[in-house]
């Protein structure tokens, strides 16, 4: 299970670097504009309480791998109301008819992210042996992992520019996803002890692929998003801050797909 675990670790660092996440770090734009894809974020954000109550969880289990699995989804599943507080505080709540909310969140644009979780929940459907669903949880938590280092240090400069602090996407977060049972050094030194048949590590590596090759896709569509949602004015900072749209041509390697740039939420 160790050769898994490295490989995720693996994986994570290479997620790192992708041009979403280079896009919100990035200093040189308004963290208002760095801001503007968490609207699309939301089928993820809210679809991950379900995951985690209806898929993850395993109460009349007896295995200790899904109890504590179990332990992890309960951390986990209220985390959408942090993500609902920062909608306001972004400004990112404006009135819209149920029509228009329909059409946004289930449009073109949010798909990827929508079919995110539909694919987690494939995979865990899967896969129910709880050790292969440990390895997956673990690829999940490598993609926060990283996730959040990016968002807490725009977080960090929009609280000093609003004077308003972010939650979801700020340290309050952060600080759980860090404290997390599943993710602790003993957890992981326990798991490493398991071992998997050479079938069960290339399965295991495979399903590791497809959790990071999802999140990827969903990376892009927000860089898409945001980009997009910025130069439209539908992002607070798009009529404050000209500073918003420089951006520089390495976030261009994921180019704002054409059903993106001619949408329209209305």
């Amino acid at each position: 299970m160790k050769r898994v675990l490295d490989h995720i670790e693996h994986q994570k660092q290479a997620l790192a670097h992708s041009s979403f996440l280079a896009f919100i770090e990035n200093g040189a734009i308004d963290p208002r504009a760095r801001f503007a894809f968490v609207p699309c974020l939301a089928p993820f954000a809210m679809a991950f309480m379900d995951l985690n109550k209806y898929v993850l969880r395993d109460d009349v289990s007896s295995d200790p791998v899904q109890q504590m699995i179990n332990l992890h989804s309960r951390e986990e599943d209220e985390h959408w109301r942090m993500y609902v507080q920062d909608l306001r505080t972004l400004s990112l709540d404006a009135p819209m008819d149920l029509a228009s909310v329909l059409r946004m969140l289930w449009g073109q644009q949010c798909q990827r992210t929508r079919m995110l979780a539909y694919e987690l929940t494939a995979l865990l459907t899967r896969h129910p042996d709880p050790r292969m669903r440990f390895l997956i949880v673990e690829a999940v938590e490598g993609t926060a992992d990283v996730a959040f280092d990016a968002f807490c240090k725009a977080a960090a400069e929009f609280e000093v520019q609003a004077g308003k602090r972010l939650h979801y996407f700020g340290k309050t977060h952060d600080t759980m996803e860090a404290n997390h049972t599943i993710t602790s050094a003993a957890v992981e030194a326990m798991m490493s002890e398991h071992t998997l048949s050479e079938d069960d590590l290339t399965t295991a590596t495979a399903a590791v692929d497809q959790v990071y090759t999802l999140f990827q896709g969903m990376f892009d569509e927000l860089l898409a998003y945001a980009l997009w949602a910025t130069s439209v004015g539908t992002c607070p900072a798009s009529s404050r801050s000209p500073r918003a749209l420089a951006i520089s041509p390495a976030l261009a390697m994921s180019p704002v797909p054409e059903r993106v740039a001619s949408s329209s939420l209305t």
